[in-house]
């Protein structure tokens, strides 16, 4: 009796996780095939390579650090991060050394954020694994094809120029550094006279 009534307790509480997960499940619009006026929704567009993703904070955000391979729409470094949503039902995954073509916005300077229902794809060596061919009508190379003809491969944004700073902070050469030696030590011989001059005197 106490055995049926455990079987019919895990029963109800498992229908009620999955009605609970069906009413909370993410629910992204069928985005189709990729338009040039779809990309004007984005800030950057590119395909890159996952170096390394942190852990999900406490806020349900996790950062995953990309390698990028091409731009085709924004200004950005080689190396960029961008936020994603690592709790939610509308979560992302990504993992080190996958390949992606991601549309991403700006949160704030220099960090892009993404979301589940943008048209970012991972790559898939096979095909036939490729869940996201029967929604974006195309392969993965066949987008990035369109990108690169409808917006072409930007460049990467050059890095801030510190020359007068570096300049200030330069080390001498040993030349220099045993010109400023010999200086140094003259100035000590030299105070040293004088000190003792003035004990002379009195």
């Amino acid at each position: 009796m106490k055995r049926t009534f455990l079987i019919r307790l895990n029963l109800l509480i498992a229908l009620l996780f999955g009605a609970t997960a069906q009413a909370f499940a993410c629910k992204c619009e069928s985005l189709g095939l990729v338009t040039k006026e779809a990309c004007e929704a984005y800030n950057v567009i590119f395909t890159g390579r996952v170096d390394s993703v942190s852990d999900c904070s406490d806020k349900g955000v996790s950062v995953a650090y990309f390698t990028i391979d091409e731009v085709y729409k924004g200004s950005v470094n080689r190396q960029v991060q961008v936020e994603f949503d690592c709790a939610s039902s509308c979560l992302m995954s990504f993992a080190r050394g996958e390949s992606w073509l991601m549309y991403t916005n700006y949160e704030k300077f220099d960090l892009l954020v993404v979301n589940l229902c943008s048209y970012s794809r991972k790559f898939f060596a096979d095909s036939a694994q490729d869940i996201y061919l029967t929604s974006s009508q195309q392969t993965f190379e066949q987008e990035k094809d369109f990108l690169r003809k409808t917006l072409g491969i930007q460049a990467f944004k050059e890095p801030a120029q510190s020359s007068e700073v570096t300049g200030r902070n330069e080390q001498p050469s040993g030349t220099g550094k045993l010109i400023l030696l010999g200086i140094s030590f003259l100035a000590m011989v030299l105070v040293y006279f004088i000190i003792n001059r003035k004990k002379n005197v009195k």
